[in-house]
């Protein structure tokens, strides 16, 4: 439904014109040291609104990442979180947590012991996904599976009506690193093509 190379826009090249703005990004290198083809964000008011909340009851989330900073801030690499979501929240984001690093996501069900989590070192590429199916929401980190947990349909009082990269629903909470080839669909990837993805980075 939406693929963002980050190359330089938020332009949408799936074809269906879920185009995004940015603010505050700036061009970096990717994860094969190739120059403009990833954005980069400050964490000080640096964040993608890409205009469409991506409110599906079956989705993957699919996203390249690299943290130049991980603290005890719960620092958002993706969220979609308002209270008109019909099928509930999504999100993604970084933290340390009892001195470990980790990456932290859920959908539908509040934090806590409801997120998947893994442990992650700054400034290392990583590939994270987030599946939602019709019994179960699902975590994977580079293709491997690291955490899931049943569905719920759990949204926020307040939050922009737009899905977010690089910032909290509240514009606070910001990013710090490199983000690259994001992917959202409207259905949940099986682990062989989330495999695919970490191989040939295409689908």
């Amino acid at each position: 439904m939406a693929y963002y190379p980050l190359d330089g826009s938020a332009i949408d090249e799936s074809g269906n014109g879920h185009n995004g703005i940015l603010y505050g990004t700036a061009l970096s290198t990717d994860k094969y040291n190739q120059p403009n083809k990833a954005l980069s964000f400050s964490g000080n008011n640096s964040f993608i609104n890409l205009g469409y909340n991506f409110d599906y009851p079956l989705r993957t989330i699919n996203i390249w990442f690299y943290a130049d900073s991980i603290d005890q801030i719960a620092r958002h690499i993706y969220i979609s979180d308002n209270p008109k979501l019909k099928y509930g929240f999504t999100q993604i984001k970084i933290m340390e947590i009892n001195g470990e690093k980790q990456i932290r996501s859920s959908a539908g069900i509040p934090g806590g012991i409801a997120e998947g989590s893994s442990d992650v070192v700054e400034k290392e590429w990583y590939m994270i996904t987030l599946v939602v199916d019709s019994n179960e929401t699902r975590h994977y980190l580079n293709g491997s599976l690291f955490g899931k947990f049943g569905n719920g349909l759990i949204t926020s009082s307040s939050g922009d009506t737009s899905a977010l990269l690089g910032t909290s629903r509240e514009f606070d909470r910001y990013f710090i690193g490199k983000l690259d080839n994001v992917r959202i669909y409207n259905r949940a990837l099986s682990e062989a093509e989330i495999k695919k993805l970490v191989s040939k980075n295409a689908l």
